[in-house]
């Protein structure tokens, strides 16, 4: 039988999506402290803007 999911809590199954979370939560998420929805949309969007255009 062929699994087309991902099974939850198993890294394994898709090494893309767990590099990218990994790159978001040491990057950004670890790196900052969020004062309210705004303050972290906005340090989202500039670790946003630097992961795709200055990588």
């Amino acid at each position: 039988m062929e699994q087309d999911f991902s099974r939850h809590g198993e890294s394994t199954d898709n090494l893309f999506i767990e590099s990218f979370n990994d790159s978001l939560w040491d990057g950004c998420v670890n790196a900052n402290w969020f004062f309210s929805l705004e303050d972290a949309q906005e340090k989202f969007d500039i670790w946003k803007e630097d992961y795709n255009n200055n990588r």
